[in-house]
């Protein structure tokens, strides 16, 4: 490997850097995948809702998602649309999971 670095002439630290940005790139995009917590989800500007005052994560799997667990349903909301809490706010758009 010694005699791969000095033939490319690269240094150490090149190819130290160049792994940490492969490693960064592959997370990023597996964060961004369509696939989340085992479901295939897709994400389009079609399926988004605008949260309005008084609605909760619960009501809204409800609306959205009658038949499908909603502790499930919420999950992927929140993985979607990148929400940590279960607390939504009026104005806020959310992405609705199509969950197959």
């Amino acid at each position: 490997m010694k005699n791969i670095i000095n033939r490319l002439n690269v240094s150490p630290i090149t190819l130290f850097s160049l792994a940490i940005i492969i490693v960064v790139v592959f997370y990023i995009n597996a964060y961004n995948s369509k696939v989340v917590f085992g479901a295939e989800i897709e994400k389009t500007p079609e399926m988004f809702c605008i949260v309005e005052k008084g609605d909760t994560l619960w009501e809204l799997s409800s609306i959205y998602a009658p038949n499908t667990n909603k502790n499930y349903w919420i999950d992927q909301v929140k993985a979607i649309n990148h929400i940590e809490s279960q607390y939504i706010y009026p104005g806020q758009k959310l992405y609705i999971p199509d969950i197959k």
